[in-house]
C-alpha cells in the first residue's frame, strides 16, 4: 500500500469548522483525511454548522482524489452542514473545486475574507 500524501488541520470556531488542506494529495491521503474530517463532524457539539476549507497552493490530486472529496462533501448535509466555502490559491484550483462542490450552498473563493463574509450571510438567515 502506498503512503498517504496530503494532510488537513481541523479547527472549530463556534459553528464553523475551519479546515486547512496541505497537498498534494494521493488517493490514500485523501481517504485518510476524509475519515478524519467525518469523525470531527460526527463529534461536533453544534446541531448545524458551516465549513470553510482552505487549500494551499499545492493542494491538487488525481480525478480519483476529487471523487473522494465530492462524496465526502456531499455527505456533510446529513450531519447538519448548511454551507461549504472553499478558499483556493488560483483559478485552476477554483475550477476543480467548483466541479465537485455539493448542491447545497457551497462556493469557491480566492480569499478567506470573502468566504467568511459569505458564511456569515448564510449564518444570519
Amino acid at each position: 500500500m502506498m503512503q498517504g500524501h496530503g494532510l488537513i488541520e481541523l479547527n472549530w470556531q463556534g459553528n464553523v469548522l475551519y479546515v486547512d488542506a496541505f497537498g498534494p494529495f494521493n488517493e490514500e491521503g485523501v481517504v485518510s483525511c476524509a475519515q478524519k474530517y467525518i469523525n470531527e463532524i460526527k463529534n461536533k457539539t453544534c446541531e448545524q454548522f458551516y465549513v470553510i476549507e482552505t487549500w494551499d497552493k499545492d493542494s491538487f490530486g488525481s480525478p480519483k482524489v476529487y471523487e473522494v472529496v465530492d462524496k465526502n462533501w456531499a455527505s456533510f448535509q446529513a450531519f447538519g452542514c448548511l454551507g461549504i466555502a472553499v478558499v483556493v490559491s488560483d483559478n485552476l484550483q477554483k475550477s476543480l473545486a467548483e466541479k465537485v462542490l455539493p448542491s447545497f450552498p457551497s462556493q469557491a473563493f480566492t480569499n478567506l475574507e470573502q468566504a467568511q463574509s459569505w458564511i456569515s450571510s448564510l449564518n444570519a438567515l
